[in-house]
């Protein structure tokens, strides 16, 4: 999630700005990097006014993000040269556009097949997931979108409709379905806005108030602590770029801090 936040345009914080800390508040040998990051994660979940005044101005800079992502301490991560240096390479990319999903993918890699099989895990790939949301849901909402265009009062009454959805997944893993499900929704909010703003076109006044669809309307019960929280992290990661798409699509920057 914090690289995601990196962009080259309505960023959270600039790329350069992890880049930079990492580079003057770390050893070369990469010995006191998980130490100075459990540093950078106490400042990204503590509130602006609630910072220490004596912090340095490179972690003061950083904003509040809260949602519980950052609150916990990074036990024993001990880093080397060679991993520093790989962490700074990673500031390199351009992680914006990286599909939530791959967390999924990622996790169940580095499981052994046997713990795979006692849990359960199995990742679920995004066309097999589309195969259940589109006639559960997804072609009716298609449907009813078609039905309300250039139609402002059907519209509006659309947008509840979607802002009233309830998603629950009893098994959610590290939180695929609930990622996809929650994307779709919002591209077709999304969609709803392009309609309304083009026959209204002062509409975009405050995106924040445009925006309805919220990721609270998904919730999963995993019985793994870890895909749990992976689940947490892509929820959160997918409505960043929700949240960055609605803004480049009206010119204004809009961003949900802090996660509540």
């Amino acid at each position: 999630l914090l690289f995601c936040m990196f962009s080259e345009d309505n960023a959270l914080f600039e790329r350069r700005q992890f880049q930079d800390f990492i580079e003057t508040r770390t050893r070369e040998d990469g010995s006191d990097v998980g130490s100075q990051l459990n540093q950078l994660f106490e400042t990204l979940s503590t509130p602006i006014e609630s910072r220490s005044r004596s912090a340095p101005a490179i972690l003061a800079a950083f904003p509040y993000v809260n949602g519980e992502v950052f609150s916990e301490q990074l036990s024993g991560a001990f880093f080397t040269s060679t991993t520093r240096e790989q962490l700074l390479e990673c500031c390199a990319f351009d992680w914006t556009a990286i599909s939530p999903e791959i967390f999924g993918s990622l996790f169940q890699s580095i499981m052994s097949p046997d713990k795979r099989r006692e849990l359960g895990a199995h990742y679920t790939s995004e066309a097999n997931i589309l195969k259940a949301l589109n006639p559960l849901f997804l072609e009716g909402l298609a449907l009813e979108l078609e039905s309300a265009r250039r139609n402002p009062r059907a519209l509006r009454q659309f947008h509840d409709k979607l802002s009233s959805i309830r998603l629950l997944d009893p098994a959610c893993g590290c939180g695929n379905f609930l990622v996809v499900a929650y994307r779709e929704i919002r591209r077709i909010e999304l969609e709803v806005l392009r309609e309304l703003h083009a026959i209204d076109p002062t509409l975009a006044t405050d995106i924040s108030l445009l925006a309805k669809v919220d990721v609270d309307q998904m919730a999963g019960i995993e019985i793994e602590e870890f895909p749990a929280q992976v689940a947490r992290v892509a929820l959160w990661l997918t409505d960043h770029q929700a949240n960055r798409a609605l803004s480049l699509e009206f010119g204004k920057y809009f961003v949900r801090l802090p996660l509540k």
